[in-house]
């Protein structure tokens, strides 16, 4: 990915895509003149093949050939948390688990492999009495055995994100009762019988394909009446880490995300914030953010959105952009110029 803004792409949204997580409440259907039952995604199946060196090192497979095919089949069920602080309203959203299976793994000594992995994802929204979005959170665990990682992210929107709904829609144009995608990577849904519907098309960064070639990703969304949401514990509370001392190691680029802020200098006094624990610090460094007028970091919408998945988004703000490394956990906050937490991930090894 060669400009910044192809590279502004959030992980954790191509975490999410690689293996194909993250669904919606509600089937992307026309306005139609009769009233339509609510529905809400129940499975998605499929497969992808990870032609790109991206999608490849989003499931840590850097050490194979490209071209692995990731075989998914993922059941969803709304969710409602219990115990968030500072929450107005409870935060909604859905889990969705299943099977990962990567076949097709070829090492640097040509060898065949095959992983099998299990993952679980949830994604929670506060949303305010007025139908804007206060926060966001996306927790991720994928086990691969040696590879396995949990992943926690969350999102503060200020002031609050409106995201109406429909917002793609200009993005695909109807063809024989099939949407094709206007721009970006070539996509086309396809209703295949009622509440179900096939997504075929290319990786957003895969320059060889194509309608004429093979589809890089083939999905299907199955949907069903709305239930009601399961109540779960709230994520990990994020706080400021006191008193943390500036390292001269370098901590590690979680995720790569440093690459799709533009940086100024160091800054030798902040505090990160990460999820509590009692390790001790290896690295920890701060920079200023040089460019807060940078694009809104969710180039994988148009997909989520032909899939029946929602998409989350963030536009990088001014302040100061924090690492902390820990011996079991790396951590990576965004905060604003009043010392607010803006964004945060952390990944547990």
């Amino acid at each position: 990915m060669g400009s910044t803004n192809v590279r502004v792409v959030s992980i954790a949204e191509w975490l999410v895509l690689a293996i194909v997580v993250l669904a919606t409440m509600t089937l992307g259907v026309k306005e139609e003149t009769e009233t339509v039952p609510d529905l809400e995604i129940s499975n998605i199946s499929g497969t992808m093949i990870l032609t790109t060196r991206a999608s490849m090192d989003a499931l840590a497979l850097g050490d194979y050939e490209r071209g692995a095919i990731a075989t998914i089949n993922m059941d969803s069920v709304p969710i409602i948390s219990e115990g968030c602080v500072n929450c107005v309203n409870k935060p909604t959203g859905l889990q969705i688990s299943g099977n990962v299976n990567l076949t097709e793994l070829i090492d640097d000594a040509g060898r065949l492999g095959r992983i099998e992995a299990e993952l679980d994802f949830k994604y929670l929204r506060e949303e305010l009495d007025n139908g804007m979005i206060a926060r966001e959170w996306l927790s991720i665990d994928w086990n691969a055995g040696d590879i396995s990682e949990h992943w926690e992210v969350v999102i503060a929107h200020n002031p609050p994100k409106w995201e109406p709904e429909g917002r793609y829609d200009a993005s695909f144009v109807t063809d024989d009762g099939n949407q094709h995608s206007r721009t970006g990577p070539w996509i086309i849904i396809e209703e295949l019988t009622e509440n179900v519907q096939n997504t075929r098309g290319c990786l957003p960064d895969s320059f060889t394909c194509s309608s004429l070639t093979t589809h890089e990703i083939n999905l299907t969304s199955t949907f069903k009446q709305a239930t009601i949401p399961v109540s779960i514990q709230h994520p990990n509370n994020w706080e400021i880490i006191e008193g943390t001392p500036l390292t001269n190691n370098s901590p590690t680029d979680i995720g790569g995300i440093r690459e799709m802020i533009e940086l100024g200098g160091e800054v030798n006094e902040s505090s990160p914030w990460c999820i509590s624990t009692e390790e001790e610090i290896i690295a920890s460094k701060s920079w200023g953010i040089a460019d807060s007028s940078g694009p809104i970091i969710s180039p994988m919408g148009i997909w989520f959105e032909a899939v029946g998945l929602p998409s989350s988004s963030f536009t990088p703000t001014s302040g100061i952009w924090n690492e902390v490394n820990f011996q079991t956990q790396d951590c990576g906050s965004l905060m604003d110029d009043n010392g607010h937490l803006r964004f945060g991930i952390s990944v547990s090894k």
